[in-house]
């Protein structure tokens, strides 16, 4: 994960933003989500997106349960809590189980 600054339409700094593989997350959402989960006021805080949650959540359990295995289980829950919609972008995805070729190769 790589924090940057990103700038505006006007030149301006805006919140940093936090870069996971090729999707970016809103900082103050982040802070938002973990404020919230430690039980702190959160009233001047951004308000987290699901998809923010969910990246909090699955990063919350790394750090947390990171001496035990990564289960099928844990994976599948990781997965759930990135993609609660059941999809990526546009596309239907099989959430909380193992990919298939029913639908053709990955990537084609």
């Amino acid at each position: 994960m790589v924090t940057e600054l990103t700038t505006g339409q006007n030149g301006s700094f805006t919140a940093p933003l936090l870069r996971l593989a090729n999707y970016s997350i809103d900082a103050e959402q982040v802070r938002s989500s973990i404020a919230r989960r430690l039980g702190m006021d959160i009233g001047a805080l951004k308000p987290a997106d699901l998809s923010v949650e969910g990246v909090v959540e699955m990063m919350l359990d790394a750090n947390r349960h990171y001496d035990q295995p990564l289960s099928d289980e844990r994976l599948f829950a990781w997965q759930a809590s990135l993609f609660p919609t059941g999809r990526s972008g546009m596309n239907k995805i099989r959430v909380g189980a193992w990919r298939d070729d029913s639908a053709g190769p990955i990537g084609k």
